[in-house]
């Protein structure tokens, strides 16, 4: 007989039955350790950019995002889906993608994933200006809300689009995602 059809609700690869097998615990743990290594890696390069004079620049910074984002979704997708992102998982959720039950637990362990990352982050790196790890807008409150507002529905088409397609492979899922990340780093600065 032909094989199951493929079961694309958290962008794994894997038929109902065994995408039930994953534990929660071991799903949110994923979603930890996941945004935990892309938010630690990110962070670390922009405060290595600047005690390093900006040697890694805006173009490192978006490749560094981009390269952990295909290395944890390869890592951790056939574990938890690789959301990595609370957006990311509501809206699976709302599209029916992701129990709605596991929406909280997930965000909750992403969030928690970010904040170690960036105290680990800040007190490994002591950085001199604690404010290189902040997120500062260099244009008006409007601008930057319009700017983040196109970014995020870049990058939430991208993520919706490519994990729900059947025919995608997690590969390219990793890559499109990562792409998205990239551009949108160097778009939005």
């Amino acid at each position: 007989p032909p094989p199951p059809p493929p079961f694309h609700g958290e962008h794994e690869r894997r038929t109902p039955a065994a995408a039930a097998e994953v534990p929660l615990v071991k799903k949110v743990a994923a979603e930890f350790i996941g945004t935990f290594i892309l938010m630690f890696t990110v962070v670390s390069t922009i405060v290595a950019d600047a005690q390093r004079g900006g040697v890694e620049g805006l173009l490192g910074i978006a490749a560094s995002a981009g390269l952990a984002v295909v290395a944890v979704v390869l890592a951790v997708v056939h574990v938890s889906g690789s959301h990595l992102n609370p957006a990311v998982s509501l809206a699976m959720g709302v599209f029916g993608h992701l129990p709605r039950a596991h929406v909280l637990p997930y965000a909750a362990a992403q969030t928690l994933g970010a904040a170690a990352a960036a105290f680990l982050a800040k007190g490994m790196y002591r950085p001199a200006d604690p404010g290189v790890m902040a997120t500062v807008p260099r244009v008006g409150a409007a601008e930057a809300f319009v700017l983040e507002l196109v970014l995020s529905f870049v990058l939430m088409f991208v993520i919706t689009a490519v994990a729900t397609d059947p025919t995608s492979s997690k590969e390219l899922v990793a890559i499109s995602i990562a792409a998205a990340i990239t551009m949108n780093a160097l778009v939005g600065g």
